[in-house]
């Protein structure tokens, strides 16, 4: 991403934090996508975050699919989320885990802005 591109991710992923999602069905690649159609193609978007989520500690193993659940795969997690409309749902670890990638993916892109 140049650096335009990479300040209008920032701003998604802060105003996708603050607050929350417009689709609650869909990942983190899904909404920032949704904001940034127009500015960045959805490709650059998920190879952005899959680039990132390795490092995250608490990383799943799956680039496609980074939040960890207690009891399912990757893959089951977000489906089954998906289905539920409850993907970004604090109240569950599964909720809470997407909020924390979203801390660690803000974070990381402030200091490639740096």
């Amino acid at each position: 991403m140049n650096e335009r591109q990479t300040e209008l991710f920032l701003q998604a992923l802060i105003n996708l934090r603050d607050n929350g999602p417009k689709h609650f069905s869909m990942g983190v690649c899904g909404n920032i996508f949704d904001a940034c159609d127009v500015y960045i193609p959805r490709e650059i978007i998920e190879q952005e975050i899959w680039d990132m989520a390795p490092d995250w500690p608490y990383y799943s193993g799956d680039t496609k699919y980074p939040v960890p659940h207690p009891s399912y795969s990757p893959r089951r997690a977000y489906n089954v989320a998906h289905l539920h409309d409850n993907m970004w749902d604090k109240d569950t670890e599964y909720g809470k885990m997407r909020y924390n990638l979203l801390n660690f993916l803000i974070a990381e892109t402030e200091k490639a802005l740096k």
